[in-house]
């Protein structure tokens, strides 16, 4: 006889956010209804809609004057300022996000909400099939929670919002009981490494999340990249631009180019770093070597643990060969990237010399990771 997995959340070890997005009658609430049973706190889009609806007597049917929609707006704004600072519990949140600017912002609003309470955030994209659709969304109960009930929101025209996190996941729930979709999701985090908010062994009241930047906080890295390029000036000769930034002009292949990754570094919710990351090198022919561009940590998380921390933790999710490039005359960073290469694979490191864009004074270490 098959065993129920067990899907109920660890609420000890970390917060969790998940957010249900989807079309109006999915079945967003009754899946949010399931998963309160695993811990979490229901903040559905009618709990922030409802007290304007009620007072315009929302008919499902009417539109919602823009007004209606501003007012909404500033409850939204109040109840994610108070998850924010609430850091105990999980949360499952609902919305329909279509691929536009407002609901884009929604979006960047929840995540941005989940990072400063330090939660592991899941971003679940509901899909449905148009005929189940059209039967869920004429439920008489919708109209008790002043939903829409309108069967032309089936036929939206704009494409639900899209999302890029690697935690997402798309659940086609046409077929499925909310209880079924519910254990799904559960399963579908319970599997995932645990690449947001995680405690580092050596300073345990450090809460470290590493997690991938959106193209909103391409600006943020660019900002960063700043401060890092300044420091190396005492290395390299960086000559700063006549508008007085160093500028990084491939900076933006990291949102296009898909062998590329930018991570953002956050210590107790205050921005701490970033890492770009990269599959192929610039000094290798093999396309499936992982390289580390850019590495920074600020000054003031340093002599913690935490680019160790970091950089393992990195390695673990992206398996396979990788490489390290530093200067032969940056002795601080060759030490660094020394010992903590020695302690992730448990064998010595030897930088070999190598000659690159004019200075043969490039060391480069390389090693195995196996993952999870």
């Amino acid at each position: 006889m098959k065993q129920k997995t067990d899907t109920k959340m660890n609420i000890q070890d970390h917060s969790h956010i998940i957010y249900l997005i989807g079309k109006p009658g999915t079945g967003k609430y009754t899946i949010a209804q399931e998963l309160a049973k695993s811990g979490f706190i229901v903040c559905d889009n009618q709990l922030i809609n409802n007290p304007i609806f009620t007072l315009l007597n929302y008919d499902g049917l009417s539109k919602i004057p823009d007004f209606g929609w501003e007012a909404i707006g500033q409850i939204r704004k109040a109840v994610f300022a108070f998850m924010s600072v609430e850091h105990v519990h999980n949360y499952v949140l609902t919305n329909c996000l279509y691929e536009n600017d407002g609901d884009r912002q929604c979006y960047s609003q929840v995540k941005s909400m989940a990072l400063k309470r330090g939660s592991l955030f899941y971003p679940v994209k509901l899909l449905i099939s148009d005929v189940e659709n059209v039967r869920r969304i004429a439920e008489p109960s919708r109209r008790a929670r002043w939903k829409s009930i309108d069967p032309q929101d089936v036929y939206q025209n704009d494409p639900l919002i899209t999302v890029e996190d690697p935690h997402l996941l798309e659940l086609d729930v046409s077929q499925l009981s909310p209880a079924r979709a519910a254990e799904i999701i559960l399963e579908h985090i319970k599997a995932l490494p645990t690449s947001g908010t995680m405690k580092n062994a050596q300073s345990p009241n450090l809460n470290i999340q590493i997690i991938k930047a959106t193209l909103d906080q391409q600006v943020i890295i660019a900002q960063l990249y700043e401060l890092y390029t300044y420091e190396m000036t005492d290395l390299a000769d960086f000559d700063i631009h006549d508008d007085g930034y160093f500028g990084y002009a491939d900076l933006p292949l990291y949102w296009s180019d898909p062998n590329k990754t930018p991570y953002l570094v956050w210590v107790n919710q205050k921005l701490a770093g970033f890492v770009l990351i990269q599959k192929g090198s610039p000094i290798e022919a093999d396309p499936d070597v992982w390289d580390i561009a850019e590495f920074f940590i600020m000054r003031k998380f340093r002599q913690k643990d935490i680019g160790q921390f970091v950089a393992h933790h990195i390695w673990t999710m992206h398996p396979g060969r990788w490489q390290i490039r530093v200067w032969d005359n940056n002795v601080t960073a060759n030490l660094f990237w020394k010992n903590i290469i020695e302690k992730f694979s448990q064998k010595p490191a030897q930088g070999t010399k190598r000659a690159y864009q004019g200075h043969d004074g490039l060391l480069v270490y390389t090693f195995d990771s196996q993952g999870v």
